[in-house]
């Protein structure tokens, strides 16, 4: 991938991150998977960006070890936006309370949020999930936490994410497993 010109990879996690950076060092990583709190210390020295701070814990422990390094670490909130058990992440109605208490959190910056919608093949409910991140997101701003990043779609469902506003996508399946897109 890196002879295409990409350079910037997500990853699900640290330790494969890790190894990776041993063979490829100009490469970039971002964390993508579910974070635990004990690997946080190891994730803020490989990641560029971690893109799934579920809960205020992480976040607070995030903030800790990027302050003993003397660090600002970017971040996105994940938010369940599917509702479903088996994902990690905020509800769509406890994000706003966390951003009002994270101001005293001085060396973490929040750029955006992060969602996956439904494993489904009906549409509109992926568009409705894709949605409501939108809608969120667009709340957030316009209570001046000055968010940049949207980050919704992967392999099967980018167009409508694309559709709803997304502007950071999550496509691995289609380059690394030889999906037509």
């Amino acid at each position: 991938m890196l002879g295409l010109g990409f350079n910037r990879f997500g990853e699900n996690r640290v330790k494969e991150a890790k190894d990776k950076l041993k063979e490829v060092n100009s490469a970039e990583f971002e964390m993508i998977g579910h974070l635990q709190t004990n690997k946080v210390k190891d994730a803020i020295e490989i990641f560029e960006r971690i893109q799934s701070v579920d809960s205020l814990n992480l976040l607070t422990e995030i903030n800790e070890r990027a302050s003993k390094k003397k660090i600002t670490m970017p971040v996105l909130v994940e938010v369940n936006i599917s509702g479903e058990t088996q994902k990690h992440g905020f509800s769509p109605r406890e994000v706003m309370n966390l951003f009002r208490m994270t101001s005293p959190l001085k060396f973490v910056n929040i750029e955006g949020l992060m969602g996956m919608a439904s494993l489904t093949e009906d549409t509109e409910k992926i568009r409705n999930e894709f949605s409501s991140l939108r809608i969120l997101y667009e709340r957030l701003n316009a209570e001046g936490y000055n968010l940049n990043i949207l980050s919704m779609g992967m392999t099967d469902d980018f167009e409508i994410a694309i559709s709803e506003g997304s502007n950071m996508l999550r496509i691995g399946r289609a380059f690394f497993e030889g999906i037509d897109i």
